[in-house]
């Protein structure tokens, strides 16, 4: 068994990592707001959970039997199912308690994952997947914009840009824990660790206070259904940017796994491990520049770095490679995340980041949704590798997208 995350030096690496980035000389103020760090701790455990399944869900369908389309349908309609929700739950998070709507999200998908242990068919595997999707949505638009709520307007920027490297742990690390557990024990025992790990986070969320965000000004009288009723305008330009490079993670996540067996490349959780250092390192040290630095200037850098990915994977065959695509990618990706996150809810009114946030993973979830559908048919058709080649075109339509709209100092935090 190839060494993934349990090495005593990726494990070194980490804590390191975490200590460098949540010390009192990076983020004093933060380090004290007992409430941001329980929200901090909450998004860890869920993303870990969350991320466990993604990056195993096209193999686990296969083992069910399912082909690799079919098993990018269940993939995806994750996805489309949270794109359904999403605006929603941003309306409902301006509106009602957004501490109970994560404890009916975390509810919600503890029953998915309890369903997914014992789960024998197809289209039942579809349904739990919807479900997660729905769960998914209200989890990630309440995280958020509870993050933003508890910080000063003059912090918002780098303290959603910390906030974010949680997500980060969960997204890159979670695959390597369920690659590792997976292989020593089986689709069963790693199924039933993301259920435990969901589970605290619903234990976690009764400790957070009822007032855990300081008061806000809520929308007033009856809902009218429109666009702008859904949708955060002013957000709209760092959700686009986000959706395109999305395609370009959600491909990895997916069908990485896939890529290594079918060309016989052997340590496909170590690119996980790698990714994980390389984009928490560069998130942490680049989060305290996210209220300095243009969004288009960030998705050149960024973007430079996810076409050699591309290129890596796509061209590349051996583990070296493999391992070095991570850490360009983990470089890239983990640069570009803090800026397009802290925009979408500093863009919005206080009263509107519910919003805010829902519209930037709605660009999130749209650009999921379309990867794992496209790429799934692409990997039958013409093999992973081509498709990775491929990815190169939505990394440089959101540079262009940057480029046209996004020049300009960043913005400050309405209040």
């Amino acid at each position: 068994m190839p060494a993934l995350f349990w090495t005593r030096a990726d494990r070194i690496a980490i804590i390191a990592l975490i200590f460098l980035t949540l010390r009192k000389e990076v983020c004093p103020h933060m380090w004290k707001n007992r409430n941001f760090l329980l929200i901090c701790l909450l998004n860890i455990v869920s993303w870990l959970s969350l991320y466990m399944l993604n990056t195993t869900i096209v193999p686990y369908a296969k083992t069910l039997g399912a082909a690799t389309s079919v098993a990018g349908i269940v993939s995806g309609l994750y996805f489309v199912a949270s794109f359904g929700t999403r605006p929603f739950s941003g309306v409902l998070g301006d509106r009602f308690s957004r501490k109970k709507l994560f404890l009916f999200s975390s509810v919600l998908l503890a029953v998915a994952g309890l369903g997914l242990i014992f789960v024998k068919h197809i289209w039942l595997l579809l349904v739990l997947r919807a479900l997660q999707g729905v769960g998914y949505s209200i989890t990630t638009t309440i995280a958020m914009a509870l993050a933003a709520d508890t910080l000063p307007a003059d912090q918002i920027g780098a303290g959603i840009g910390y906030f974010g490297l949680t997500t980060v742990i969960g997204q890159m690390a979670g695959p390597a824990m369920a690659l590792a557990i997976q292989e020593r024990w089986g689709y069963p025992v790693m199924l039933a660790v993301s259920l435990l790990l969901r589970l605290a986070a619903l234990a976690l969320t009764f400790t957070l206070p009822e007032n855990a965000a300081r008061p806000r000004p809520r929308a007033s009288g009856r809902p009218r259904l429109s666009l702008w009723s859904i949708v955060e305008r002013r957000s709209l330009l760092p959700a686009g940017v986000g959706m395109l490079f999305s395609t370009l993670n959600s491909a990895i996540s997916a069908f990485l796994v896939v890529h290594a067996e079918a060309y016989q490349i052997p340590g496909a959780g170590m690119f996980f491990t790698v990714s994980t250092l390389t984009m928490f390192l560069a998130r942490s040290l680049c989060s305290r520049l996210t209220d300095r630095r243009s969004l288009a200037a960030t998705a050149l850098f960024s973007g430079c770095l996810c076409i050699a990915t591309m290129l890596l994977l796509g061209l590349g065959r051996s583990q070296t490679t493999l391992l070095l695509a991570g850490a360009v990618f983990g470089v890239g990706y983990g640069t570009l995340l803090p800026v397009t996150q802290a925009r979408s809810v500093q863009l919005a009114p206080p009263e509107r980041r519910s919003l805010g946030s829902s519209t930037y993973y709605i660009g999130i979830d749209i650009g999921f949704s379309l990867s794992n559908l496209v790429c799934g048919r692409l990997v039958d058709c013409v093999g992973s590798g081509p498709m990775y080649l491929l990815l190169i075109l939505p990394a440089l339509g959101a540079m262009s997208l940057a480029l046209w709209k996004g020049r300009g100092a960043p913005p400050q935090s309405q209040e």
